[in-house]
């Protein structure tokens, strides 16, 4: 979708929430994926990864795409099992995450 017809920093701001120096952010992970991406679209914060979802390969690559793609240090706070989880995202605030993901979308 066209990033004129939505606002990447309102997106990303409604996917999360603070904790102490942290941010907590709402990922919705896609596995099996031809590549790997994350892409900021009406419906929130969407992760493509290629790895399938079990034995928490799909949780590792997204872990270590945000690092190493974004330079984003994060651990899953919840979802673990679930498409649908809760990053939270270390020494980066909101406009930091959105000068680095709303970049790429």
């Amino acid at each position: 979708m066209d990033m004129d017809q939505f606002d990447c920093r309102s997106i990303i701001e409604s996917s999360m929430t603070r904790r102490g120096s942290s941010v907590v952010v709402e990922i919705l992970v896609h596995p099996n994926s031809r590549r790997e991406y994350v892409s900021v679209e009406p419906d929130g914060i969407n992760a493509y990864v290629r790895p399938p979802p079990t034995g928490g390969k799909a949780n590792e690559a997204l872990l270590e795409m945000l690092k190493k793609r974004y330079g984003i240090k994060a651990a899953i706070v919840s979802g673990a099992r679930s498409r649908r989880k809760l990053v939270e995202v270390k020494n980066c605030d909101q406009e930091c995450l959105a000068s680095k993901l709303c970049s790429d979308s």
